[in-house]
């Protein structure tokens, strides 16, 4: 099950490290303020057609570390995150003798926990509404070793974690695929996989179905796990 982090957490997470990479959620739930966005061997979108692989990058990313197995985690995760001092996994509290919280105690420290509205309503990305779930769910913030971010980012972090608001916001910029889901919201269906858009240089690959640079095909809708 994936459960989607609310996008007030993941943009001041983002701001840590202005990271690029997601990791995470699904095709019609990642935020489009990320360049790339993945989840296990999946890649959801990349500026550059011909990535296809889900595999994370050498750039700043947040994990959202719940979605995934602690296999994949520790095959596919743990090695290049060890290498690396750029990224920000959010998490809910993990038990003691787990894999992913012995990981990120020996790799990493947390700076910043919360217990607010900090996941999107199941099936929001069906409805197009941005409510917020309603219970305060707990989720920390968790850096690489040795890392101190900027106080004022982390403070942000801690706010976003603590949010009280019934909803998003439209944490939209001016790259083409915030406009790309700017212009879904406003016809009430968000996400890049039901968008035709003129041209763009970007690969998708969703559910299994790939979709290039000439421009994005408009497939039946798929549901995505929630």
């Amino acid at each position: 099950m994936i459960f989607c982090i609310a996008w007030v957490v993941l943009s001041a997470a983002r701001d840590l490290y202005s990271a690029t990479h997601y990791l995470g959620g699904t095709a019609v739930t990642a935020p489009p303020f990320f360049d790339t966005a993945a989840r296990s061997d999946t890649l959801f979108w990349h500026p550059d057609s011909k990535c296809i692989s889900g595999s994370p990058a050498d750039s700043p990313l947040v994990m959202a570390l719940a979605d995934f197995t602690d296999r994949d985690f520790e095959e596919n995760y743990a090695p290049y995150l060890q290498r690396r001092q750029d990224w920000v996994i959010l998490t809910p509290p993990l038990p003691n003798g787990a894999k992913k919280k012995a990981f990120l105690e020996q790799y990493g420290h947390k700076v910043a926990i919360g217990q607010g509205k900090v996941y999107r309503e199941r099936g929001w990305w069906m409805s197009g509404l941005d409510a917020l779930a309603s219970y305060a769910t707990p989720l920390e913030g968790w850096v690489s070793t040795g890392q101190t971010p900027d106080a004022k980012r982390v403070s942000a972090l801690t706010g976003a974690l603590q949010n009280t608001a019934a909803h998003d916001p439209p944490l939209f910029d001016t790259s083409k695929m915030a406009q790309l889901f700017q212009g879904r919201y406003r016809n009430g269906s968000p996400g890049p996989s039901f968008i035709r858009p003129p041209c763009i240089r970007h690969r998708w690959v969703i559910r299994g179905w790939t979709h290039g640079s000439g421009g994005l095909h408009s497939p039946v809708r798929k549901s995505a796990p929630m």
